[in-house]
């Protein structure tokens, strides 16, 4: 297993007028720009029971690649949607370099 990488954690919530359906659409579209940045590994958003918080995770083979593509997501059209369905003062992100993992 290749433990050479970096965990990209994202917590969100979406602004209220968001349905799910058509944020999950929105989702597929930005992993879509993600699978074509340098670096990715693999990608896995959760909804937090209760709260409305989501849990974006992004694997990325190093911390680079995870600010460039940050800032390419940030500008490129395929993430707008994503990014318009998304409460901005809610956002909080992290990296971090593996520590212990199973699967």
């Amino acid at each position: 297993m290749n433990t050479k990488y970096v965990t990209e954690l994202v917590l969100f919530k979406t602004i209220s007028t968001v349905d799910e359906a058509s944020f999950y659409s929105a989702v597929e579209v930005s992993t879509d720009l993600l699978r074509t940045c340098g670096g990715f590994i693999a990608r896995h958003l959760t909804k937090a029971a209760g709260s409305g918080e989501w849990i974006d995770v992004v694997l990325w083979s190093d911390l680079a690649s995870a600010h460039s593509a940050a800032d390419r997501f940030m500008t490129a059209p395929e993430a707008a949607t994503f990014m318009a369905c998304i409460d901005p003062s809610t956002v909080q992100m992290r990296h971090g370099d593996p520590f212990f993992s199973a699967i």
